[in-house]
């Protein structure tokens, strides 16, 4: 048979095919061993824990040159208690060919500790043929405003530098999670302190101005209340046990200081807000449970009451996102 100049352009072509799907394998192959996440004892983990076995973090990354991940699809938020929509969904490329096969870690926001902060979890994914990527969250328990992380997966811990390296890798998207107690019924007191210091005691404006921003962001059965010698003096026990007159009608209590900010820079008034919201449905003072959420904020404006607009509205937003 005579063989032609088409026939071996055919031939080439394939060849190259070939060796390159082989190539992208072997990278996926010995860039991660992981199977995809599975629970365990409460916590998800990868299976085997063996991420880019026998390479040293410097290897990884530079095995890591031309790996990128994006965001196809990611769900709409949702309210505490109820499943997201969707799940999020990620596509890994190397030089722009989909990368099958590789360790994917997502961190995402799962609970809060003692003191309201943030506690985040960890899985481990793995690709399909496609390089896609897909999780789906447990049903969220608490309310967020915060980033979902998905990065190239390495079991062993790194310096904060080579976490930056691996973690440019990937992306985030947004997980926003509100909060089930729009409706369930609540108090704010906020004590609001003067320019030279001085506590200002009573029912005050920036408790008035988070009221009408909770209310507009779908706040019901809400209102003011008056616990600011207790919050001057700090004795949350003291704030708990006060809130006992309302025999169990009310679900939370929204309490903190607002002070002005030394710090302010010329021309601008600015406050810095900590908050607290104390659940009331709690057994007592000292349980684990009292404090929902806590957050700090500063805002500022050219003048007190352009301040006080701006910190009542962000307040209302991460209540919105957090309690």
């Amino acid at each position: 048979m005579k063989i032609t100049k088409r026939m071996i352009k055919i031939s080439l072509g394939a060849l190259s095919f070939a060796l390159f799907s082989c190539a992208s394998n072997d990278f996926a192959d010995e860039l991660q061993t992981d199977k995809p996440a599975v629970e365990k004892d409460g916590q998800e983990t990868s299976e085997s824990g063996d991420v880019a076995v026998g390479h040293d973090a410097s290897s990884f990354i530079a095995m890591l040159d031309g790996v990128s991940m994006s965001v196809e699809s990611a769900p709409r938020e949702t309210t505490k208690l109820k499943p997201f929509p969707s799940a999020f969904s990620v596509k890994v490329t190397k030089d722009g060919n989909a990368l099958p096969n590789f360790g994917v870690a997502v961190s995402y926001p799962a609970s809060r500790d003692a003191a309201g902060k943030t506690v985040y979890r960890t899985a481990t994914l793995e690709t399909d043929l496609d390089g896609n990527a897909i999780f789906m969250p447990p049903v969220p328990t608490f309310a967020f405003r915060d980033k979902i992380s998905f990065e190239p997966a390495f079991s062993e811990a790194v310096g904060d530098s080579v976490a930056e390296e691996i973690a440019g890798h990937g992306t985030t998207a947004e997980f926003n999670v509100r909060t089930n107690m729009r409706n369930a019924g609540g108090v704010i007191s906020l004590l609001e302190y003067k320019k030279d210091g001085t506590a200002v005691l009573g029912d005050s404006i920036s408790s008035s101005k988070l009221l009408i921003n909770l209310i507009k962001a779908g706040f019901t059965r809400i209102g003011n209340d008056d616990f600011t010698p207790a919050i001057k003096k700090g004795d949350t026990a003291k704030i708990y046990s006060d809130t006992r007159r309302y025999n169990g009608s009310m679900a939370y209590l929204i309490f903190g200081t607002v002070k002005y900010d030394e710090d302010a820079e010329d021309g601008e008034v600015a406050l810095v807000a900590d908050v607290s919201c104390m659940n009331l449905k709690a057994e007592s003072a000292d349980a684990g449970n009292l404090i929902l959420f806590s957050t700090t904020k500063r805002a500022a404006g050219k003048t007190v009451a352009e301040a006080r607009e701006a910190i009542s509205a962000a307040l209302a937003s991460e209540i919105d996102y957090g309690m």
